[in-house]
C-alpha cells in the first residue's frame, strides 16, 4: 500500500497541491483551476490558486492534509481533462516550501 502523500505529523497546517506542466501542454487559467477544484474541495481563499509561468506549476492551496490528498487523488484521475495531459506530475508540499515560488501579490 502506498501512502505517499502528506506526511502526519500533526496535521494542522496548510497543504499545498503542486502540479507541474510539462512543456507542451497549455498552462490552465486560475479560474479553471478553482472551478476544478472550489467547489468540490471547499471554498478557496482568494490567494489560494497559484498559476506560475516560470516554473509551469500550478499550486492550490488547502486547508489540511486531508482535504489536500483527496484533491490530489481527484487530479490524478481527471489529469487529461484538468491539465490536457496524463505527464502532469503532481505532489503535496507543506505550505512552508511554497515561499520559494516568490510573492504572489503582483497581478499578471
Amino acid at each position: 500500500g502506498g501512502g505517499d502523500g502528506a506526511r502526519g505529523g500533526g496535521g494542522g497546517g496548510l497543504v499545498v497541491l503542486q502540479a507541474m506542466i510539462p512543456v507542451d501542454v497549455v498552462l490552465p487559467s486560475e479560474a479553471q483551476i478553482r472551478s476544478s477544484f472550489g467547489g468540490r474541495f471547499g471554498p478557496l481563499e482568494k490567494d489560494a490558486v497559484g498559476v506560475w509561468r516560470r516554473s509551469r506549476s500550478v499550486t492550490v492551496r488547502f486547508k489540511d492534509a486531508a482535504t489536500a490528498a483527496a484533491a490530489r487523488d481527484h487530479a490524478e484521475t481527471k489529469k487529461r481533462s484538468l491539465y490536457g495531459s496524463k505527464e502532469v506530475e503532481l505532489r503535496l508540499v507543506p505550505e512552508k516550501t511554497q515561499g520559494q515560488q516568490g510573492q504572489q501579490g503582483q497581478g499578471q
